[in-house]
């Protein structure tokens, strides 16, 4: 593999070369030499290219935490999209819990005991 190569498949993927450098487990500064031709592009390297679909990277998100939300999917036995999909099903649900609670929270003159159990300090 050509440095212009590694280069081409990095810059395809989305990963900056610190990115590309964390997903190898390689330092950043060997990710430079190996594209400016300092050192050669190691045949572990064209391996793992090769043999692993390496993940298009979102720019917003690190590669850490892309690994560890790859992690907790293959824990539960779900593909990464089915367990982000879960995610936010979770999320929109604790938010519509939270709305609800607010709204009844506000309504608490008609109701003085809500605030007292809402805050944890019910003694019913």
């Amino acid at each position: 593999m050509t440095p212009q190569e590694l280069k081409a498949f990095r810059k395809k993927r989305g990963f900056t070369q610190k990115a590309f450098a964390s997903w190898l487990g390689a330092k950043c500064r060997t990710v430079v030499a190996w594209e400016n031709d300092q050192n050669p592009v190691p045949d572990w390297v064209k391996r793992r290219i090769l043999e692993e679909d390496a993940p298009k990277i979102d720019p917003l998100l690190e590669v850490s935490v892309y690994r560890k939300a790859e992690i907790a999917a293959k824990n539960e036995g779900k593909t990464l999209d089915e367990w982000i999909a879960d995610l936010i099903k979770s999320a929109v649900k604790l938010w519509v819990v939270g709305w609800l609670l607010a709204s009844l929270f506000e309504r608490t003159r008609c109701a003085p005991w809500l605030s007292a159990v809402i805050a944890g300090g019910s003694d019913m």
